[in-house]
């Protein structure tokens, strides 16, 4: 039987609890770290409602926590700015994006941003298992064009354009009072 020495051992306990945080993760659309009040913000439909709250975990990585209360026909989200301005992101030479996120109950969530033509695109339902923080990878062919709602201002038509992203948005599609934490959300 082969053992580990006591420094491996020791580098194995000391390593990260958020897989996307360890080794060289990819680049940040949101790593939580710096991110201001104003930079992010609850919407939801009628009896339903959403909130984010940011705390710094043990091992120095800082966690959104969303909690929600969502009926059965009811809608709600939080947005959140992409990256450390307001100047937007260019995503355009990713493959996807690339989330850290945890519960504890299984979970169905959302990512929806709006692209450089301003039109909104949604991505399928993306399952969180209970337990461990997991690793949820969503590719931008994935996405569509959000069926629920258009921005008046979208160029209707236009290629997705994703040379220019502001925000992102994180919607529970699971009905309920549940929560769950996002340790970092990134592109592939």
């Amino acid at each position: 039987m082969k053992t580990l020495p006591i420094l491996a051992l020791a580098a194995c306990l000391a390593a990260p609890l958020v897989p996307a945080l360890a080794g060289a993760p990819a680049p940040a659309v949101q790593d939580f770290r710096d991110l201001p009040q104003g930079a992010y913000g609850p919407y939801a439909g009628p009896d339903c409602s959403m909130s984010m709250a940011l705390t710094r975990a043990s091992h120095g990585a800082v966690e959104a926590a969303f909690h929600y209360d969502r009926t059965q026909a009811g809608w709600c989200g939080e947005w959140i700015r992409a990256g450390s301005d307001w100047q937007g992101q260019d995503w355009s030479k990713a493959k996807g994006l690339v989330l850290s996120v945890r519960s504890s109950e299984p979970l169905q969530l959302r990512v929806q941003f709006n692209d450089g033509a301003d039109q909104a695109y949604l991505s399928p339902d993306l399952d969180v298992a209970p337990g461990a923080w997991r690793t949820l990878t969503v590719p931008f062919s994935a996405f569509g064009l959000n069926p629920y709602y258009q921005p008046a201002k979208a160029r209707k038509g236009a290629p997705l354009d994703l040379t220019h992203v502001v925000t992102f948005n994180l919607q529970p599609d699971t009905p309920g009072k549940h929560s769950f934490w996002v340790a970092r959300v990134g592109l592939e």
